[in-house]
């Protein structure tokens, strides 16, 4: 078979299972990742197919977290990524979404009441003490000693 008869059987593939990863579709042909996105590069059609099978992918997790998060007001970012879901989320993918389909979430600090009387009663010591310093001696960011 000659490499653009093996192209096109690749190509025809990757077409008829649209849903199959680029590491999967590697893994199948033997190829590297980067191989399977040059192909894919090259051949519009399969670009055009892949780009809106992700984008109904990513529609659907939008419509999953804002779900979860009308179900669960208060939850934190790492429930988030936890369970709201049937597929692993990673950080960076959450925060895009967010942005993107304008999904608020809202933002809740939980710092134990006993670091918080501790850190009161420092503060109280020591008024002049900054933000920062406070923070340092605490392992806080200073943002969350502003929320306090």
């Amino acid at each position: 078979m000659g490499s653009k008869e093996k192209t096109r059987g690749i190509v025809s593939y990757i077409f008829n299972n649209p849903n199959k990863s680029v590491a999967e579709l590697a893994k199948h042909f033997d190829m590297t990742r980067q191989g399977i996105h040059l192909i894919i590069q090259k051949n519009s059609e399969l670009k055009n197919q892949r780009l809106e099978i992700k984008k109904q992918v990513e529609i659907k997790l939008a419509g999953d977290i804002q779900m979860y998060i009308r179900k669960n007001p208060e939850v934190s970012i790492p429930k988030i990524l936890e369970n709201a879901s049937d597929r692993r989320i990673s950080k960076s993918t959450l925060l895009r979404i967010v942005e993107e389909y304008k999904i608020t979430l809202n933002k809740t600090i939980k710092v134990d009441d006993v670091i918080i009387s501790q850190m009161i009663r420092y503060m109280e010591e020591y008024p002049m003490k900054k933000q920062k310093e406070i923070a340092d001696r605490f392992n806080l960011s200073e943002s969350v000693i502003n929320q306090i």
